[in-house]
């Protein structure tokens, strides 16, 4: 039987506070790959484009997804640190 994935609403930093100690490093990683996937899609001004939460989702799967309001996928990061690439 596989594990459950579980997923995480981030909207304030005490919500970071549910993700286990363990998992904290990756979540954190993820969500710093998300922010600068933002930066990226929407370029200068992007602070204002609306970034109301962060879902993590601790599937192991490492990649990053943004959203739109509608739960659209806008773009796709798949995420390949330098220890893992070799």
């Amino acid at each position: 039987m596989e594990p459950m994935m579980k997923t995480y609403e981030i909207r304030t930093i005490n919500d970071l506070l549910k993700v286990p100690s363990e998992k904290l490093d990756v979540c954190l990683r993820e969500i710093h790959y998300s922010l600068e996937l933002h930066k990226l899609a929407f370029g200068e001004g992007c602070e204002t484009i609306g970034l109301e939460v962060i879902r993590w989702c601790d599937d192991g799967e490492r990649h990053v997804e943004l959203q739109d309001d509608k739960g659209e996928e806008i773009v796709t990061l798949r995420i390949i640190d330098a220890a893992s690439a070799s």
